[in-house]
């Protein structure tokens, strides 16, 4: 009486489903939420750093900054409606346009982190000098006031700082990995075509730009 034998190959390898899927996700989220995430961490670290420059920093270096930086509380309170949207916004705009001129450049990427850690370092800084100067009534100006503006802005910041670090990654390859061959440009092997030409990357930059620069107006507003 014949019989079959089944075998199997001491080679091959059996993955447990459950493993192979958190891998999936895992990579997935890196992939997608990576860089944000990143610039999240950033601002978070220049929070408390700023918070713990705030112990020790006098009023003329918190004062000096508050052109960048809600510190002057009695000049803020003394501010009309307007006035304190003009200063706000003008703050707001000039991160955002570093970051946006950061993107622009193949070492906008290197500068970029830094930027972001600047702006949480002012968050934290603003935060500890108006309580170490004002006390309870600093942090409530500052939750009820303050608050709901830095965090629309940071939304923002980080958005442009994600896609001014995307298109200056795409300059940098562009520039370095690229050779020519007989006047024509070709890329080398270690890179795939890229789909997207350079002047479709450059009308989405613009065009995201100006939503960011809508929603810091939006955060000053809120100020």
């Amino acid at each position: 009486m014949k019989g079959v034998v089944f075998t199997v190959s001491k080679n091959r390898q059996f993955k447990n489903p459950l493993k192979a899927l958190r891998e999936i996700d895992y990579k997935a989220y890196i992939y997608q939420y990576g860089l944000a995430t990143f610039f999240v961490i950033t601002v978070f670290i220049g929070v408390f750093l700023g918070a713990f420059k705030a112990k020790g920093a006098d009023s003329d270096l918190a004062l000096g900054l508050d052109f960048l930086f809600t510190t002057n509380l009695q000049s803020r309170l003394s501010q009309s409606v307007f006035e304190t949207f003009c200063s706000c916004f003008f703050s707001n705009f000039l991160f955002l346009f570093a970051v946006f001129l950061c993107g622009l450049a193949p070492w906008g990427m290197a500068v970029i982190p830094m930027i972001t850690t600047f702006k949480g370092f002012g968050v934290g800084l603003c935060a500890g000098y108006l309580y170490s100067a004002y006390g309870l009534k600093g942090i409530g100006f500052y939750m009820l006031v303050l608050l709901l503006g830095i965090f629309i802005f940071t939304v923002a910041l980080i958005v442009q700082s994600q896609n001014s670090f995307k298109l200056s990654k795409r300059i940098f390859k562009e520039l370095f990995f690229f050779k020519r061959n007989n006047n024509a440009l070709v890329i080398t092997s270690d890179y795939k075509t890229v789909e997207k030409g350079i002047n479709e990357d450059l009308r989405l930059y613009l065009l995201y730009s100006g939503y960011m620069l809508i929603m810091s107006a939006g955060a000053a507003f809120a100020d």
